[in-house]
């Protein structure tokens, strides 16, 4: 696991991110839809499995679902299940915050 420091801290990430607001985040070609809810961050594929839309576009629902700007398909912000199993899931990345930093973990 590479561990990628994109906040120096969890404020530093709050502040940034906001309830509800998904931020893109891009690492080496790789497109990171970056989400706070419930007092939780979860980082998922920013391109939707349906039709390649960016989700970072999207919003966040009060069930914890991010949902496609484009035709609405709604994914899990946890496991990245799309609610309806009409398509493909997301890819989740694993969060990890200590007194370094906010970290995403990507496989090389």
């Amino acid at each position: 696991m590479n561990w990628i420091k994109i906040f120096n801290n969890k404020a530093q990430a709050e502040a940034k991110l906001g309830e509800l607001n998904p931020v893109q985040i891009i690492y080496k070609d790789v497109k990171i839809c970056l989400s706070y809810f419930n007092s939780n961050f979860y980082a998922t594929s920013d391109t939707c499995p349906h039709q390649s839309e960016s989700l970072s576009g999207g919003t966040i629902n009060g069930f914890g679902e991010i949902i496609c700007p484009l035709h609405n398909y709604r994914y899990n912000l946890k496991f990245g299940v799309e609610c309806d199993h009409r398509t493909a899931d997301l890819k989740t990345y694993p969060i990890k915050i200590d007194d370094s930093g906010f970290y995403i973990g990507l496989t090389e």
